[in-house]
């Protein structure tokens, strides 16, 4: 038994690595299936076809669907804790799976109530996109922290708008495009305040989300800039 498990371990230890090989691949392949996630979801709401129900829109989340199940599956093949492992990603495999591609395809019958929930299916990949962008952007060598700082909070901004845009155009008067979506974000993530107020519950949560972020992330660019000036001035006596 103990000659087995010595022959077994040098196959084990190279299949751990093409795993591991493998998972680079698709952590890379995330990233871009998460720009390719925002994107589309953007030009979904933009042109106010919130329904998420095209063809084209549908076979594009099952395509970025089955990259981030498949780099779920690699990670949790690596994990040391596999029970661990599902409860702390266990969020982000349930928003990978593609809900309204599985109804459609199977013409599932579904209920108004549950239809709406799923309807929101790909605004919650939206955030789980924006959160594998930014966590790249975070952890890589080449991006300074400044460059991190401001993509998180362009990205924050501008995917509140659009969940902002979708909830509450129709409902709300002040909103006639995304324009004024956009608008009321970037002024609510400043803090300075807008005209536009929100009138759905996503909205009111929103415009206190927006600016509890902003309250946290402008101090981060107030130290660096401070940082910055203080280190050329160090530098130059």
């Amino acid at each position: 038994m103990t000659t087995t498990a010595k022959q077994s371990s040098p196959s084990a230890t190279t299949d751990m690595r093409r795993t591991r090989r493998l998972l680079e691949v698709f952590n890379v392949l995330t990233l871009v299936g998460g720009i390719v996630i925002l994107l589309t979801l953007a030009y979904e709401v933009v042109n106010v076809d919130m329904t998420f129900n095209s063809p084209l829109f549908r076979n594009i989340q099952l395509g970025v669907c089955l990259v981030f199940l498949t780099d779920f599956f690699l990670g949790l093949r690596l994990a040391e804790h596999k029970g661990r492992y599902w409860l702390s990603n266990s969020v982000l495999f349930l928003v990978s799976i593609p809900y309204l591609t599985i109804t459609a395809l199977f013409d599932l019958p579904v209920s108004v109530p549950w239809y709406l929930v799923l309807r929101g299916a790909p605004l919650l990949r939206g955030v789980y996109a924006l959160f594998v962008v930014i966590r790249w952007i975070t952890r890589s060598r080449i991006g300074s922290l400044l460059l991190a700082y401001l993509i998180t909070v362009i990205g924050l901004t501008f995917f509140a708008s659009l969940v902002f845009f979708q909830f509450e155009l129709g409902t709300n008067p002040a909103v006639h495009n995304f324009g004024d979506a956009f608008w009321w974000a970037w002024m609510n993530v400043t803090t300075v305040g807008s005209n536009i107020f929100a009138v759905t519950t996503v909205g009111k949560f929103l415009s206190v989300m927006l600016a509890a972020s902003g309250m946290m992330l402008f101090p981060i660019f107030t130290a660096y800039v401070i940082n910055r000036f203080k280190d050329q001035r160090a530098s130059h006596r």
